[in-house]
């Protein structure tokens, strides 16, 4: 169930967004280890072309300043561990695209000397 049409300022990692919808999940078994509340924020700019990301938040009934607390908390960690990974894997995707680029080159030139010769 969420909790939509919500405009709660917060600011992580120095961006400044809104909690959007607050909404609860049942723990899966292999894919998620306990129930959880989420936390959606939507960034007023987006960051790494993401305009919002789903904050997790241990299950407890929070008073709101204690909920906006865990959130930016959680929000920060999580949100830091996103941008590193999504970095590393534009690199990632990067150095196949160059490697890619070479290659076609590669080919393209071994392919010539068959018709030049």
């Amino acid at each position: 169930m969420s909790t939509g049409d919500l405009n709660l300022p917060i600011e992580l990692l120095g961006h400044k967004g809104r909690i959007r919808a607050i909404w609860s999940r049942v723990a899966l078994p292999l894919w998620q280890e306990a129930d959880e509340l989420l936390a959606y924020v939507e960034f007023d700019e987006p960051i790494d072309s993401t305009a919002g990301y789903p904050i997790s938040v241990p299950v407890k009934d929070y008073s709101p300043e204690e909920f906006l607390r865990v959130v930016r908390e959680n929000g920060e960690k999580e949100l830091a561990a996103a941008l590193q990974r999504w970095r590393q894997e534009r690199a990632q995707r990067q150095a196949k695209e160059t490697r890619e680029e070479g290659l076609k080159k590669l080919a393209v030139s071994i392919a010539a000397k068959f018709k030049a010769g």
